[in-house]
């Protein structure tokens, strides 16, 4: 007969030891909440904001997402606290530039964004931060990949990929119907060319499509 002895643990958790399963690391992408089914930002991190109306700066974390620069009290927040609307963006303007920028300095790397109404000031982490965030805001703004930034060529790749899904997007909501509303172009037979010319006599390359369906409908192909 096995026998079960209770040992008391004098209110306390028994030590942990390292690697045990319940610290092992949180995988990749479980440990962010979702935005509320918002489409993901294209670049977003860390950075301190001042408005002209406020005299200290903010800390918040940012993310950019077309012409909209959004700000959250934290990362894992789902509703942002604040917006800066990029639609009357007119330059960016670096606020002196030190030679080296230690990450989370007190003077850190300064960036003000100029609009038509106001300038905002914003406070990056380090100098690659803030040619990261300037090149996404210029890629968003002008809808090219800027030039004459200090970043890597993985950093102009990231660039060129937020351009193109950025121009899926305008597409999308510019055109939502540009595909079906074309009309699409019927060639009969005995359709024929000015001059009573039948096409397949001035184009031999041309071949016959869809034969089987009973349709005929004539296109080059090589």
């Amino acid at each position: 007969m096995a026998f079960c002895f209770l040992v008391p643990h004098c209110g306390r958790e028994p030590a942990r030891k390292p690697g045990c399963w319940w610290e092992m690391a949180v995988p990749t992408g479980q440990g962010r909440k979702p935005r509320a089914s918002q489409p993901p930002h294209y670049y977003e991190g860390y950075l301190e904001k001042k408005a002209p109306w406020e005299k200290e700066y903010k800390k918040f974390w940012a993310g950019l997402r077309g012409l909209t620069l959004y700000f959250y009290n934290a990362n894992r927040d789902i509703q942002y606290v604040d917006l800066l609307d990029l639609a009357d963006f007119v330059s960016l303007v670096d606020d002196g530039p030190p030679r080296m920028v230690a990450p989370w300095s007190s003077e850190g790397a300064k960036l003000t964004v100029r609009m038509r109404s106001q300038e905002v000031h914003l406070k990056m982490e380090s100098l690659e931060s803030r040619e990261m965030w300037k090149g996404f805001i210029l890629t968003m703004v002008e809808m090219k990949v800027p030039s004459g930034l200090a970043l890597l060529p993985g950093h102009l790749c990231m660039l060129s990929e937020a351009l193109e899904k950025e121009r899926e997007q305008r597409l999308r909501m510019d055109l939502p119907d540009s595909r079906e509303s074309l009309p699409s172009p019927k060639i009969t037979e005995g359709s024929a060319l000015p001059g009573g010319e039948a096409p397949e006599a001035r184009h031999p390359e041309w071949v016959d499509l869809c034969a089987p369906c009973g349709q005929r409908l004539l296109g080059p192909f090589k």
